[in-house]
């Protein structure tokens, strides 16, 4: 998580594709589903997957 603002390029594993940026936008989706571990969830456009591995770490079973 950074604290301010950046261009993508001045953070140190971006071009090795170590890192993304994601916006707080996108990941405030996820709480509004209010998961259970027994809820299916079929999430497309899932590259690099950040919003799916928030899921997953909101109902991990």
């Amino acid at each position: 998580m950074l604290d301010k603002a950046t261009a993508v390029f001045n953070l140190t594993k971006f071009e090795q594709r170590a890192c993304y940026v994601q916006d707080a936008s996108a990941q405030l989706s996820a709480p509004l589903l209010n998961l259970k571990n027994t809820d299916l969830i079929l999430e497309t456009c899932s590259v690099p997957g950040g919003k799916a591995t928030h899921l997953c770490g909101l109902a991990p079973q």
